[in-house]
């Protein structure tokens, strides 16, 4: 497993498996830890995230982005923002230390028993951020 020992995220994992965060913790285990949680236990990274950014109290959301179309988004919100601010004009790059090429590997671990059980969690996500409740698994 990945991950600073004293990283918040390790810390809530470790909370919900008596402090289990090695090798031995499944991506199986994870998911069904992250299921179980209130909203409200949920690391900021894998919370439900219309309760992360509130979006019930929200009447008429003007602008939702997502990072995997950050190229055509970013530019579409900074119009938003500021019309007068020069929108970006090259395609934006990763230029993280951390590639770990994740969509490369979902085949590998995320079954349809998984999937049903992250759908049935995150079915606010799914229902308000517009995203298929089923994903093509190629490996």
């Amino acid at each position: 497993m990945k991950g600073s020992p004293d990283s918040p995220s390790v810390k809530n994992i470790k909370r919900f498996t008596r402090n289990r965060f090695d090798a031995t913790l499944s991506f199986a285990d994870f998911v069904q830890i992250v299921c179980d949680q209130e909203s409200i236990q949920q690391d900021s990274h894998w919370r439900v995230q219309s309760d992360e950014v509130f979006y019930n109290l929200i009447p008429h959301w003007s602008f939702i982005g997502r990072v995997e179309r950050i190229d055509e988004d970013l530019p579409r919100l900074m119009a938003l923002l500021d019309p007068d601010a020069a929108a970006p004009t090259s395609e934006l790059e990763d230029y993280s230390p951390s590639v770990t090429k994740a969509s490369s590997k979902l085949a590998d671990f995320y079954t349809p028993e998984l999937e049903k059980k992250v759908v049935t969690r995150y079915k606010a996500d799914f229902d308000n951020f517009g995203y298929a409740t089923s994903i093509e698994l190629s490996g």
